[in-house]
């Protein structure tokens, strides 16, 4: 029994550390965010999910930090996981697991927000989110925290060039399900008296 246990410890060790953390963190490891520059086509799912899933001029985009090609969103969400406390099944007892991220913000320059929507109604946009969606449930089915499912945010940032795009994801990103109910409420209080938040117009 011992000898099995070290030998699913050193496979997982090795699992763990196969894949070590490259983007640098934001707001106290809330966020990771990659960035993709020399991008030919920012709204193909193939170019921005995995080096081998493009050719010809896919094969260009690199990463803005390392200028590397083949550091595409797949393999970010795959070395920047989170951990999550689960009973191991086996064992009955507690441990930490290494969960994908499945909440993702893509942004796209708002020069190709805008042709899109002129010129196909956002035909493009909403394919690249399911389409990604569909990549991420496929490479981490194994990986994704139950009761979970892959969610793309696409947006237009103005601040971004044609061949630019960026992801951010991470404990700080969530979108709930639809109809799930809030888990808090955040509101204002001055000397006992609830005070009713500005609305934003």
């Amino acid at each position: 029994m011992g000898f099995i246990k070290t030998l699913r410890e050193t496979i997982n060790r090795g699992m763990n550390n196969a894949c070590q953390e490259w983007l640098n963190p934001y707001y106290d490891n809330l966020l990771w965010c990659l960035e993709l520059n020399q991008v030919s086509n920012p709204l193909d799912d193939g170019l921005l999910w995995d080096m081998g899933q493009t050719g010809g001029d896919g094969l260009k985009a690199v990463d803005s930090k390392h200028r590397r090609p083949d550091r595409r969103l797949r393999s970010a969400l795959l070395c920047h996981k989170k951990a999550v406390q689960a009973r191991n099944r086996i064992a009955g007892r507690m441990g930490t697991e290494h969960k994908c991220f499945t909440n993702v913000i893509v942004c796209i320059s708002d020069i190709t927000w805008r042709r899109d929507i002129a010129s196909n109604n956002g035909v493009n946009i909403k394919a690249l989110a399911n389409n990604l969606c569909c990549r991420h449930a496929q490479d981490f089915k194994g990986s994704i925290q139950e009761g979970r499912s892959p969610r793309y945010l696409i947006r237009a940032d103005s601040r971004l060039k044609p061949d630019q795009v960026v992801f951010w994801f991470g404990n700080g990103i969530y979108f709930p399900r639809l109809g799930e109910p809030p888990e808090l409420y955040v509101g204002l209080e001055l000397d006992g008296l609830i005070i009713a938040p500005p609305t934003l117009s």
